[in-house]
């Protein structure tokens, strides 16, 4: 996420979104959904890599200001189950 301060190609127009490309004589919708639940784990496992981590967020860290989480410990849960809303979307 730092590095898209960086890099404005990182910055997604949405968490999930779909584009329609046309290309000679054809085109193929995109679906983009956002992947990071397969990175998030309870705030106290796995503190190498672990995007909910305690290790990695400061005490009180809270999201749900700009529609994430309200804390560490809802985390891996929120995206989960944001992940699974994505996924009826795209169906």
């Amino acid at each position: 996420i730092g590095y898209s301060f960086l890099n404005h190609n990182w910055i997604m127009p949405a968490r999930y979104y779909t584009r329609k490309v046309q290309h000679k004589g054809f085109y193929i919708d995109y679906f983009v959904i956002d992947s990071n639940a397969f990175d998030a784990f309870p705030a106290e496992k796995n503190d190498s890599h672990n995007i909910c981590g305690a290790w990695h967020n400061e005490v009180g860290a809270n999201c749900s200001e700009n529609g994430g989480m309200e804390s560490v410990y809802v985390c891996k849960d929120w995206f989960w189950d944001s992940y699974h809303h994505q996924k009826v979307w795209m169906e």
